[in-house]
């Protein structure tokens, strides 16, 4: 009994001293009037780990106020273990096999519509409960909210899908729905598996003598409001794998897709309609620098033709260079695809890449007004092998910005604009590659090729992001290296400060001393590059006196100022070559 108590309280403690963000609003179970048996909720022959309450959450909570309130609660849930003992029977957890589930490969659908049904209309925290190491056959099934319970679905063992599909004939494009659901967890550490070969063999793909028609998505989450879904494995769906449909307020995070190679069109997620950003920031006080994120997701996609909206406005009135949500954040993930997505009025920057491996990022629209602050379209961090294809960049800030650690970088077929350009460096405009003042850091093997730039504020800018506020900086300058550069074939129109390596940078000039370190710029080369120019200074190489800039190339840049003056070129403590016509050159 200790040991069995003490391996629910240590996890327990490590969750309330480590996760502040999984608590909320918790409604009311008055745990003495719940813990006799009453008809629809059975007692438990095993308890499950209480800890799972703690993920149950109310995003319209206050921690603060509510904290108190909810480790009283838990006190009082360990209390009842002791006098029940390992038997103990859970007010608000439903357990399918309770309903008539029997995980022998006979078919379970009904079981678990009973379970959703007593669970759903339960008033108070619900917990429905697939047990670990079974595995249950569903026919398609609809879990129809709105709910009286919050409700958390906890997949410990797995559920499979019918193989005959005779059985979808009432429902041939689905085969697990979630609708209408409000404040819905599902997680587990549990897999949900499409059995999905029946469905491949038949595909035209496969064979191309038959007809093309379309599979089952294996789970759907159909306008769902502040929905999380972590820690589940997904194998083997029919067709997608996940689809988000019309959702607001989504985290998916430690999940598992997976399917063989040569399956077809099996998506990752597939997003269709639109997903759209609470506009309260009072939403946000548990998460506020990230909105939707997937992390530690492996051999992933995401794709569908529907829209991701940031819902911006509210952040933008109060905008401030720090402390915004990012609209979608992929975190940690290897064999990554995301596709056919648009990204629109993020609360700050529109899709990011953060210590990711292996990207293929195509076919995305990402806008936002010119005048939204900090909107950076694409932001690429930490990230190794990452090719941005065919897409389309129009906000207020970045269209693509990449920061230190990222290498092996490729942007091809991009229009960009209005708004900045590219910057290899990290904060703001362009195309930015950058490291933060004092700091360390890299970004090398980055290829810009056949981009189209209109009303742009410095379309390709390689800076050290010295000093945002200097008052506030410790300490010059930085280190490390960027290198390895490529910008090809760009066409600007009416751009500003089209091209630019600026290491001396810094947002108030007059507060900044001297540095005395840099980050190294190398290997850089401007090629094809041709366009008109706003600003009278075209070309700025801005380089550090203690680190100049060395082996920068200019092959075929024609770059001529509009109006009736010439353009011009700035260049200090730089390593020079050109080559072909170069229009204006350093002298």
């Amino acid at each position: 009994m200790k040991m069995v108590l003490q391996s629910l309280v240590v996890p327990l403690f490590i969750i309330l001293m480590s996760c502040p963000s999984c608590f909320c609003n918790f409604q009311k179970v008055p745990l003495s009037d719940n813990l006799d048996e009453t008809p629809g909720h059975k007692p438990m022959s095993t308890v499950y780990s209480t800890s799972i309450a703690t993920t149950i959450i109310n995003r319209h909570g206050n921690f603060s106020s509510n904290f108190p309130t909810m480790v009283e609660r838990e006190k009082d849930i360990y209390r009842k273990l002791v006098q029940v003992g390992t038997k103990a029977t859970s007010p608000w957890t439903f357990n399918v096999d309770d309903f008539g589930a029997r995980g022998d490969k006979t078919d379970d659908s009904e079981a678990f519509n009973k379970a959703w049904k007593e669970a759903c209309s339960f008033e108070g925290v619900a917990v429905l409960v697939i047990p670990a190491n079974r595995t249950y056959h569903l026919k398609p099934i609809t879990f129809s909210g709105p709910c009286k319970s919050v409700l958390t679905m906890m997949v410990h063992g797995t559920i499979k899908a019918s193989p005959r599909r005779s059985d979808y004939k009432e429902s041939p494009r689905q085969w697990i729905v979630f609708e209408k659901m409000n404040n819905f967890i599902v997680e587990g550490g549990g897999t949900i598996n499409g059995n999905g070969r029946p469905w491949w063999r038949n595909s035209c793909k496969i064979n191309k003598s038959l007809p093309c028609v379309g599979a089952p998505t294996a789970v759907t989450f159909d306008n769902c409001i502040n929905l999380r879904v972590a820690n589940i494995r997904i194998k083997n769906a029919q067709q997608m794998h996940l689809t988000f449909q019309d959702c607001v307020n989504v985290i998916a995070s430690n999940l598992k897709v997976i399917a063989p190679e040569k399956s077809p069109n099996t998506d990752g997620i597939h997003v269709h309609g639109t997903i759209k950003a609470s506009p309260r920031r009072s939403d946000y006080k548990e998460s506020p620098r990230q909105w939707i994120v997937f992390e530690k997701m492996n051999n992933f996609i995401v794709e569908g033709g529907g829209t991701i909206n940031g819902n911006g406005r509210p952040w933008w009135r109060n905008s401030c260079k720090i402390n915004k949500s990012l609209a979608v954040t992929f975190d940690n993930c290897i064999n990554l695809r995301v596709a056919n997505i648009r990204i629109k009025n993020a609360q700050q920057m529109h899709l990011t890449f953060q210590d990711c491996v292996n990207v293929i990022a195509s076919n995305l629209k990402v806008i936002a007004p010119e005048k939204s602050p900090n909107t950076d379209g694409i932001h690429v961090t930490g990230t190794q092998n990452i090719q941005i294809m065919s897409s389309l960049i129009r906000t207020g800030d970045d269209c693509i910005s990449i920061v230190s650690g990222s290498k092996n970088v490729r942007a091809t077929d991009i229009i960009c604009g209005p708004g900045h350009g590219i910057r290899i460096s990290g904060t703001t405009n362009g195309v930015r590659i950058k490291t933060w003042q004092g700091g360390s850091g890299y970004a090398k093997n980055i290829k810009f090729q056949n981009i189209i730039m209109h009303n742009v504020t410095n379309p390709i800018i390689i800076n050290q992001n010295y000093c945002d506020q200097p008052k506030s900086c410790p300490e010059q300058g930085g280190s490390g290296y960027a290198k390895n550069i490529k910008f090809q074939n760009i066409i600007m129109h009416n751009v500003t400060n089209p091209i630019i390596i600026n290491q001396n940078y810094c947002d108030q000039p007059k507060s900044c001393p001297e540095q005395h370190s840099a980050v190294q710029v190398t290997n850089v080369v401007y090629k094809n590059i041709r366009g008109t120019s706003a600003s009278e200074v075209a070309v700025k190489l801005d380089c550090s006196k203690t680190f100049p800039c060395s082996d920068i190339v200019l092959q075929n840049v024609n770059l001529v100022r509009e109006g009736e003056t010439k353009a011009k070129a700035s260049c200090q403590n730089v390593s020079l070559a050109s080559t072909g016509r170069v229009s204006p050159l350093c002298h």
